[in-house]
């Protein structure tokens, strides 16, 4: 991730931890074999928001804990579409799929 970004996020994802809705990125994530198959892994229906959707399912059979470390990782769609771009799709997203349990099903692959 861009460190720019990451000097925002780090500490939106804290504080989402601490109101008791953990804000997750897929980028960052290790969740037991036992709790993942017992919530059935990822809907596959999700092209975005995925990892989103597996951890308020994930939050109903167990704990989240937040680590506080930053992980870096590809910055190409970052890259690819501008932090306005990137940064409206995601915050949009993240809206849309807290209010009617949708995500945006175009999603374009970044490689």
């Amino acid at each position: 991730m861009d460190r720019l970004l990451a000097r925002f996020f780090t500490p939106y994802v804290r504080f989402t931890h601490l109101i008791g809705r953990p804000a997750v990125a897929g980028m960052n994530m290790a969740v037991r074999k036992s709790a993942f198959e017992k919530i059935g892994g990822f809907d596959l229906s999700f092209i975005s928001c995925e990892d989103i959707d597996l951890f308020n399912r994930l939050m109903k059979v167990g704990r989240i804990k937040y680590c506080d470390a930053t992980v870096f990782t590809s910055a190409r769609r970052l890259i690819k579409w501008g932090y306005i771009r990137f940064l409206f799709f995601h915050i949009t997203n993240v809206f849309r799929y807290n209010i009617e349990r949708k995500a945006y099903a175009k999603y374009e692959a970044v490689r």
